[in-house]
């Protein structure tokens, strides 16, 4: 499922609009019309204030978790969307099988336990 298609499911399950979303992440119009028509992908910041709009995850936005409210993905006191270098393995890993991103995970843990 697309950024697009999750972002109408998030409004749709919140029952907001798109004045409304707009209004809340003080977004422009013409940008949230083309995130939801799919012309365009949101910048991780944007993603971030569409998430926190919708309050769902970013990883759920992004097509990475099934679920709206990814534990792993979001605490009640995060105030900061995800850093640069996180959010551009996810990007990367949208374009990714699924035997690749367990691959990578499995190499992120073998780093992590290096430390």
């Amino acid at each position: 499922m697309s950024i697009a298609e999750r972002l109408r499911q998030a409004m749709k399950m919140r029952g907001m609009t798109q004045v409304e979303l707009c209004e809340k992440t003080g977004l422009n119009k013409g940008a949230v019309s083309c995130y939801l028509s799919g012309q365009y992908e949101p910048k991780q910041r944007a993603i971030f204030k569409l998430a926190e709009a919708l309050d769902v995850s970013e990883l759920y936005l992004m097509g990475l978790s099934e679920t709206p409210d990814h534990p792993a993905a979001r605490t009640s006191d995060a105030a900061e969307p995800l850093d640069p270098v996180i959010a551009e393995i996810v990007k990367l890993s949208r374009s990714m099988t699924e035997e690749q991103r367990l691959a990578l995970l499995q190499f992120v843990r073998s780093l992590s336990s290096h430390n």
